[in-house]
C-alpha cells in the first residue's frame, strides 16, 4: 500500500480537553472499495434501523411484563441451544451487538484478519492447508453464513453450499494482508471469509516457514472466535500432516444470547446515546474543513517483544498488583499525551481521554456458552484525565495504572456496562452510514472516542503456539480489524503468544494523520520497553 501525502498537521477539538484526531489533506485517491452504495439504500437502512428499534422496544416491554426476563427465570439451561438450519435457510435476525458489523458489511468494510506466521519441520503443502480449511468450514457453522435483507433488517442466512475461498499468494505477507482487508465480500451469497497462504523462503535445512492470512468478516466472528478457528485449523493441519485422526468438535450457531439478557433500561440508555451522538455529529458537520481525501483504509503497525521482556513486564505488574492490560492502557494514555504535545508544539500538561474497551460478552452468558463461536462483543467506555506528572515517578505511573484497573473492573463487574451498552450497536450502525457519506464527500468523520482497545490476554490455552508433537507451530500472530467508519482513530490490539507479548495498532487513515499514528506507536512501544526494564516510563 503506497500513497503520496502532503505535509499534515493535527487538529484538536477546542470544545474540551478531549483529543479528537483528524487527518489532514491527502492526495485524491481512487475509491478503496469496489462497490458504491446507493444513497437510497442508505436511507432505507437508516429508516429500517429506527423502525426495528422502536418495534423491538415495544415487543420487549410486552414480553418482559408477561413472562419476565430470561435472566430472572428459575430454570437453568443444561444444554446449549443450537440453531440447525438447512442449506439456504434463514438463521435469525442480526443481533443488537452484530448490527454495526452488518452495517459495515454493506459498506464494503468491517473485515477482521488473523495473520499466522507458521514454522514447520516439514514442507507446508497447499493441498494440506486447503483440506484442513475445508474440514473446519464443515465443523464451524459460522463459516457457512452470509447476510441478506429480510423484513427491513439484515438476517443471518446459511449458504446453499460450503465454499472454501483459498489460494496461494507470493511475495510479501503484509501486502497480501492489505489486499485481503481491502477486498469486499459477496455479502448476500458468501462466503464471508477467505484464506491466503504465503510461502516463505526456507531459512535452514529442515525449517519451513509460511504465513496464513485468515480474513473473516466481523459480522460472523470476533477475536475469541478467530482464535478458536485458528486453533481448530492448527489441530487439523497437524493431524493431516502426521496421518493421525482429528477430533475437533462441531461448533453450532447459537441464538442471540445477549438479546435475552437485555432489559428496558438498556434501550433507555440507547435512546439517550442516540440523542447525544446525533447532536455531536450534526454539530461537527458545520465546523469540518474540506480535506482532499475521499478514501478510508487501515494501516497496521505491530511489534513483538522477546520472552525476557515479557517476563520482566509481567513481574513489574505483579509487584504493583496491576494487570498487564491496565499498565498498557496507562502507557497508551501517556503516549497519546506525549504525541499531542509534540504535534501541538505547545506545553499541554493534561489531556482528557475517552476509550472503548472491547469486552467478550460470554462473561455474562451461562457457562455452557463459554466456548460459543460468533460475534459476541460489546464495549465498555471509560474516561480518564492523564497528566504529565503521571510519568514523573514510578509511584505516579502505577497509581495511574491502578486507577485504570479499578475503574475497568467496576464497570465490568458492578455496573455490567458492556451489557448496558449492547444496543448502542444500532447507533454505531447509523454512525457508520453517516461517516461513509462524509468520507465520500471529502469531509472529516465524526469522532466519538479516542481509541478502542482489544486485549486477548495470554493465549496459552486458547491458541497455543505448539500442538503436541505436530510439525507445524505458530511463531507469531497479528490481529487486525478494519472499522474505518466507527468514529475511532485507532484500534490497539495486544496479547501474549507462547510467552511473548505482542502489540499492534490499526490506524484508520480517514480519521488520523499517518505521522501522528507513527509517533504514537513509537512512544507506546518505547514505554512498554521502559516498563519491562525499570518498572516505569521515561518522563514526558
Amino acid at each position: 500500500m503506497k500513497s503520496e501525502e502532503k505535509d499534515s498537521t493535527l487538529l484538536l477539538s477546542s470544545q474540551s480537553d478531549n483529543i479528537y484526531i483528524f487527518p489532514d489533506a491527502h492526495e485524491t485517491h481512487s475509491f478503496l472499495f469496489n462497490v458504491y452504495v446507493n444513497p437510497t439504500k442508505i436511507l432505507l437502512f437508516l429508516g429500517g434501523n429506527i423502525l426495528c428499534l422502536l418495534v423491538a422496544i415495544c415487543f420487549l416491554a410486552v414480553y418482559r411484563s408477561a413472562k419476565g426476563g430470561r435472566q430472572n427465570g428459575e430454570e437453568e439451561e443444561t444444554e446449549p441451544r443450537k440453531i440447525l438450519t438447512p442449506p439456504g435457510g434463514w438463521l435469525r435476525p442480526v443481533s443488537n451487538t452484530e448490527m454495526f458489523a452488518a452495517s459495515a458489511a454493506f459498506l464494503g468494510t468491517g473485515s477482521t484478519a488473523t495473520v499466522l506466521w507458521l514454522s514447520s519441520l516439514q514442507s507446508i503443502r497447499p493441498e494440506d492447508v486447503k483440506q484442513a480449511l475445508s474440514i473446519i468450514a464443515q465443523r464451524i457453522h459460522v463459516l457457512q453464513l452470509c447476510v441478506a435483507w429480510r423484513w427491513f433488517r439484515p438476517w443471518l442466512r446459511r449458504m446453499k453450499n460450503v465454499v472454501v475461498d483459498f489460494s496461494v499468494d507470493t511475495g510479501d505477507a503484509m501486502s497480501v494482508y492489505y489486499q485481503q482487508m481491502r477486498t469486499p465480500y459477496n455479502i448476500s451469497q458468501g462466503p464471508l471469509w477467505r484464506a491466503r497462504l504465503v510461502p516463505q523462503p526456507q531459512a535452514a535445512a529442515g525449517s519451513h516457514q509460511a504465513v496464513l492470512v485468515l480474513a473473516i468478516h466481523h459480522v460472523i466472528t470476533d477475536g475469541f472466535t478467530n482464535m478458536i478457528i485458528s486453533r481448530d485449523f492448527m489441530e487439523v493441519l497437524n493431524a493431516i500432516m502426521t496421518g493421525r485422526s482429528y477430533n475437533t468438535p462441531t461448533r453450532y450457531n447459537i441464538p442471540a444470547i445477549t438479546n435475552d439478557l437485555l432489559s428496558m433500561r438498556n434501550y433507555i440508555y440507547c435512546f439517550k446515546e442516540v440523542l447525544l451522538t446525533t447532536y455531536k455529529s450534526i454539530a461537527r458537520m458545520f465546523i469540518f474543513s474540506h480535506p482532499e481525501t475521499k478514501v478510508a483504509f487501515t494501516k497496521v503497525l505491530y511489534k513483538d517483544f522477546s520472552a525476557e521482556t515479557t517476563q520482566e513486564l509481567l513481574r513489574h505488574c505483579k509487584e504493583a498488583n496491576v494487570s498487564i492490560h491496565s499498565s498498557i492502557v496507562a502507557a497508551a494514555y501517556l503516549a497519546l499525551l506525549r504525541t499531542a504535545q509534540k504535534h501541538l508544539k505547545v506545553k499541554k500538561d493534561s489531556l482528557s481521554i475517552t476509550y472503548d474497551d472491547s469486552v467478550n460478552m460470554r462473561r455474562f452468558f451461562p457457562s455452557i456458552y463459554k466456548d460459543s463461536v460468533g460475534f459476541h462483543v460489546s464495549f465498555c467506555r471509560l474516561e480518564h484525565t492523564v497528566c504529565s506528572s503521571d510519568a514523573e515517578s514510578k509511584k505516579n505511573f502505577w497509581k495511574l495504572a491502578r486507577s485504570i484497573h479499578c475503574g475497568l473492573h467496576h464497570f465490568l463487574d458492578a455496573n455490567k456496562a458492556p451489557l448496558l451498552a449492547s444496543p448502542v450497536s444500532w447507533i454505531l450502525a447509523v454512525l457508520e452510514q453517516a461517516n461513509y457519506v462524509l468520507t465520500r464527500l471529502g469531509y472529516k468523520n465524526a469522532i466519538i472516542t479516542n481509541m478502542t482497545i482489544s486485549n486477548m490476554g495470554n493465549l496459552k490455552h486458547l491458541l497455543p503456539g505448539q500442538y503436541g508433537d505436530g510439525p507445524v507451530a505458530i511463531s507469531s500472530l497479528l490481529r487486525s480489524v478494519a472499522c474505518e467508519f466507527l468514529g475511532c482513530p485507532f484500534l490497539l490490539n495486544f496479547h501474549t503468544l507462547d510467552g511473548r507479548f505482542s502489540i499492534s495498532l490499526d490506524c484508520y487513515i480517514n480519521n488520523v494523520a499517518e505521522d501522528f499514528a507513527n509517533n504514537f506507536f513509537s512512544y507506546l512501544t518505547n514505554y512498554v520497553a521502559d516498563i519491562s526494564q525499570c518498572g516505569t516510563i521515561s518522563c514526558l
